[in-house]
């Protein structure tokens, strides 16, 4: 509106009156991101369906991949798993315990061989040592890479094994063959990617995917005495199984 621009398309937030195209909030208020962003955009292009999401990598992308894990000792035969450990801590915690990240690919370096890259930013970098330093598995961490750095290292990974973060689209969106993502504040049902590629393990907590469309609110701080029950909920033995289960698909497909 204060740039002048002619048509503004939009739902939600506290200045709706200068959409000229604005949705309604209660329709879209259950359903998925991806359905909620096509539904804003229909005015301009009429009912859209398309629903996978793409992150195009440029040839010198695929060859820092390829420079890069060579020269940490990986080649193209190897077996990579992803893992981000870190995530949002922003009013409510999205991280899953360290200790259980630890715990899953201990018990999975018994029985298969593989080699594991670390994700975080710059501020995870400690998050990423302190699991580097625990791990049974080779690790290899990847802190403060550029973004099509990381979605070129993501795309060699079999596997990814995330919190629910932007890892877990990226890793999505660069068609990594099988996710795992922890749920415990947000809700899977409207922003885990659809498609038969992602696997989500969510509590059962009566209270859990607290963080809504208030995600910023202070006052929706979780309120428990044990801050975060939701992801505590969760066990590494539910991750195993599930790593395992993707594991074994990957072995069919190759």
């Amino acid at each position: 509106y204060l740039c002048g621009i002619p048509r503004r398309l939009g739902a939600f937030g506290t200045y709706t009156e200068l959409l000229t195209d604005s949705r309604d909030s209660q329709e879209l208020r259950n359903k998925c991101w991806v359905d909620i962003y096509l539904s804003m955009v229909e005015p301009l292009t009429g009912k859209a369906t398309a629903k996978n999401r793409e992150f195009y990598l440029l040839e010198e992308d695929k060859r820092f991949a390829d420079d890069f894990l060579k020269k940490e000792g990986i080649g193209k035969e190897d077996f990579l798993i992803g893992i981000h450990p870190g995530g949002n801590l922003f009013v409510n915690n999205r991280r899953w315990p360290l200790e259980r990240f630890v715990e899953v690919i201990n018990r999975l370096a018994g029985h298969y061989t593989f080699k594991v890259l670390i994700f975080g930013s710059k501020d995870e970098a400690e998050l990423v040592n302190e699991f580097k330093g625990a791990s049974k598995a080779s690790s290899i961490p990847i802190v403060g890479f550029r973004l099509n750095e990381v979605a070129a290292l993501l795309k060699r990974t079999k596997i990814v094994l995330t919190n629910d973060s932007a890892i877990l689209h990226l890793a999505d969106a660069t068609k990594a063959p099988y996710i795992v993502s922890i749920f415990g504040t947000t809700d899977p049902k409207r922003s885990c990617p659809r498609n038969e590629r992602n696997i989500y393990i969510a509590p059962s907590i009566d209270c859990r995917h607290c963080s809504g469309w208030e995600a910023g609110d202070e006052s929706k701080r979780c309120f428990r005495k044990i801050k975060e029950e939701c992801l505590e909920e969760i066990t590494a033995q539910e991750a195993f199984t599930a790593l395992e289960r993707a594991m074994s698909k990957t072995a069919d497909k190759n």
